[in-house]
């Protein structure tokens, strides 16, 4: 192309072009006049555009347009800010700090840090997504109504019966009403996180499918009549897909009311452990196999819907 023609298409090319006659790149003809090229250098980079000095036209590879427009926004922006007056670097140094200075952690109130730390409930942050989870409210909301309202008796899966109405609704049956707590302060947590990057019917079929899934996998370990119910199971079902749809997120903990950071995936990996070995110990009165049957299949959708989401 045409130096005037490069210069059009990234602004300020011109001046980031220096010879650069001993450079080791092979030297080629000009295809339109056979000249020999020079290799003209992109600032400090070791790339360059070929430049011919016969017919003065620039051969310019497709990299090589990419480092000129990197480096072309980057003088404009040295630039702008060099015009800057005094004061106004100041207030865009101001502005830049009170941007960042949040980033070490959430802002966590007294009580919400003194919530997290009796409970064992994480804070999540650094979450991606922008929808509103409607549909976890409104499931939480279901979850409280059907306590009151409903006998866990006739919501439960009874183990060993094989009946699908049962472990459909089982997800809603709960035992007492710290039971249900958890499982409600869990589900806002993780629903939210999973539900704000969801596709809306696949989160509803999420939600739909994980609670028979892991009153099956419960009964698998539970004697015949034994009573299956609670949403934790769902809720560790949300907490696997959550790993891949926040790969960004990390969980705040408060151990002695001191805060740590950890990225979701060791928070979650931890939990699972957990979560192993208080079954293998024979801890009893606590659905663990729910608990990892559902991490699993999470874990297993959140894998499928990462590899088919767009970029």
């Amino acid at each position: 192309m045409a130096p005037g023609d490069l210069e059009a298409r990234v602004p300020g090319s011109s001046a980031l072009l220096a010879p650069a006659p001993t450079a080791r790149v092979k030297a080629r003809q000009c295809p339109q006049c056979s000249t020999p090229m020079v290799p003209q250098r992109i600032e400090r980079a070791e790339a360059f555009v070929e430049r011919c000095p016969g017919c003065e036209a620039l051969w310019v590879e497709r990299s090589d347009l990419r480092t000129l427009q990197l480096y072309a926004k980057s003088a404009a922006r040295r630039a702008a800010y060099a015009s800057m007056s005094d004061a106004e670097k100041k207030e865009l140094a101001h502005g830049l700090a009170e941007a960042t200075k949040g980033d070490t952690g959430p802002d966590v109130g007294v009580a919400q840090a003194a919530l997290s730390a009796a409970t064992g409930v994480p804070l999540v942050d650094k979450l991606q997504g922008d929808q509103t989870p409607y549909l976890t409210w409104l499931y939480a909301a279901v979850l409280v109504a059907t306590y009151f309202t409903l006998s866990a008796e006739a919501l439960a899966y009874t183990s060993g019966s094989g009946d699908v109405l049962g472990a459909l609704t089982s997800g809603f049956a709960h035992f007492g009403r710290w039971h249900l707590a958890g499982n409600v302060a869990f589900l806002l947590v993780f629903g939210t996180a999973v539900e704000r990057r969801l596709p809306r019917l696949a989160f509803i079929a999420a939600l739909v499918l994980l609670a028979p899934f892991t009153a099956f996998s419960q009964a698998l370990d539970a004697a015949d009549g034994t009573l299956i119910g609670g949403a934790s199971g769902v809720v560790a079902g949300l907490l696997g897909l959550c790993l891949f749809v926040q790969p960004k997120a990390r969980v705040t903990m408060f151990i002695r009311f001191d805060r740590i950071y950890v990225p979701l995936w060791v928070y979650g990996l931890f939990w699972a452990g957990m979560q192993w070995l208080l079954w293998v110990t024979g801890v009893p009165g606590i659905g663990w196999l729910a608990h990892l049957g559902g991490f699993a299949a999470g874990l297993a959708a959140g894998f499928v819907f990462s590899r088919r989401r767009p970029a």
